[in-house]
């Protein structure tokens, strides 16, 4: 999750976004700042939504 002091919280704790970008690693970022957001029971973003259609 990215607010408007997610850069300079990551600045400060040494975090290096070019790093975390070029390695497509946005987990570890988040990590390190706790801004992990785990959206559903396999804690991943994949296969999380599920959806009912009620007729």
């Amino acid at each position: 999750m990215v607010t408007p002091d997610t850069l300079l919280r990551a600045q400060q704790a040494g975090v290096n976004l070019d790093e975390h970008l070029a390695c497509n690693d946005a987990y570890s970022y988040f990590q390190a700042l706790n801004d992990l957001v785990f959206s559903g029971p396999t804690h991943t973003n994949v296969n999380d939504f599920r959806a009912i259609l009620v007729l």
